[in-house]
């Protein structure tokens, strides 16, 4: 059964992020490696419209880890380096715009209401200790290959609920990563998570309005 996610929901509604999908916020279809990942980005890009409506309506926050950050500048780079996907000049306007939108100016942090699209979660000694037993899940389950990298995403939705009493109902985990999404389902303390990337999982399926579904 599909997580149903309210529009404009009552109470805030915290989504925790991957480099993948904040990657393919920026991104065009046309800079997709072949069809299939063009298809992601277009998937995510529809599902990345309805996040910037709830962000502007300020009862949505979105938390990507810095970790993750980080991730996100190397899949720019890598397109450009190693796939070619775009030129020197889109590079470098990716680039900014990435780094335009996590920065804060002066005025943004003294304002009173200040708006603010992206929260950066610093992976700090709880979130990295968190991953702890996220490791010993993956391990049972087959998921070697999951890094400490990869499970701080999971480490972060848990850091959240314990250290901001944050309910678990109010987090969703968004992540092209299917192995990722396979350790989440296998332990009780994850909440909701989804592939927003899937073309399968088109954004009408998922949001709702109090009236009728988008």
């Amino acid at each position: 059964m599909k997580v149903k996610i309210p529009l404009d929901p009552e109470e805030p509604l915290y989504y925790i992020i991957d480099s993948c999908f904040f990657a393919n916020k920026y991104l065009m279809p046309n800079e997709g490696e072949n069809v299939e990942d063009s298809a992601r980005i277009k998937n995510s890009k529809e599902w990345w419209d309805i996040i910037d409506y709830q962000i502007k309506q300020k009862n949505t926050i979105v938390y990507i880890n810095d970790l993750c950050i980080s991730e996100t500048f190397k899949i720019f780079a890598k397109k450009y380096y190693q796939k070619g996907a775009f030129p020197k000049d889109r590079y470098q306007r990716l680039r900014k715009k990435l780094s335009s939108d996590l920065s804060l100016g002066i005025r943004t942090l003294i304002s009173k209401s200040r708006h603010i699209k992206y929260h950066n979660l610093m992976v700090d000694r709880d979130i990295i200790v968190g991953t702890s037993r996220f490791l010993e899940i993956a391990h049972k389950n087959g998921l070697q290959s999951l890094s400490v990298i990869d499970l701080t995403i999971l480490s972060s939705a848990k850091f959240l609920i314990d250290f901001y009493k944050i309910k678990k109902e109010q987090i969703i985990i968004l992540t092209g990563d299917r192995k990722i999404i396979t350790c989440a389902k296998k332990s009780s303390d994850c909440p909701y998570i989804i592939d927003p990337l899937d073309p399968r999982n088109n954004y009408s399926d998922y949001f709702y309005s109090k009236e009728t579904y988008v």
